[in-house]
């Protein structure tokens, strides 16, 4: 557990333009420099005209830090994502896609497209996690290794049918 924490002011003195959000972000997704998703070349350079895009020169395709990620052909701003991120994160029963849609500035629909890609990039297993980490079963009965069930997916039972007699 981090013990470190950070304020909502704080998060948006960290990232109080959409250069420093991106930066952030392409840091967290390439460590050693920017890398094409398609080849994994480290052989690329900057769009001209196209701030925050980059082309390979092996393969010749064009990508931002977006690509291949839950932001990917999202028209929102990768501030707004962190915001939201950091929404999801700190909210103890969850967070509505209303409540959201209000804090972010934008309207219900994205909202709630955001919410449902957050929740299903949590539960999609990482591969970097998976050197670090063992099957939790590893043997023993009644323990899955399978992904965390919600309360909410568990389906209810149909209402009974009235029985005419």
């Amino acid at each position: 557990m981090c013990s470190v924490t950070i304020s909502e002011r704080d998060l948006f003195a960290l990232f109080a333009t959409e250069a420093a959000a991106v930066e952030f972000f392409e840091a967290i997704r390439w460590p050693n420099g920017p890398a094409c998703p398609v080849c994994e070349s480290a052989d690329v350079v900057p769009k001209s005209g196209h701030p925050f895009f980059y082309r390979c020169r092996v393969c010749r395709k064009q990508f931002s830090a977006k690509f291949g990620t839950v932001l990917q052909a999202s028209p929102l701003p990768v501030r707004v994502w962190l915001h939201a991120m950091y929404k999801v994160v700190i909210a103890r029963k969850g967070v509505s896609s209303l409540q959201l849609s209000k804090e972010l500035g934008i309207t219900q629909k994205p909202a709630w497209h955001l919410v449902h890609r957050l929740k299903e990039a949590c539960l999609m297993p990482s591969p970097a996690w998976s050197k670090w980490t063992k099957p939790m079963s590893a043997g023993r009965p009644g323990i899955s290794d399978g992904p965390p069930v919600e309360v909410s997916s568990i389906i209810r039972p149909k209402a009974r049918l009235s029985w005419s007699g």
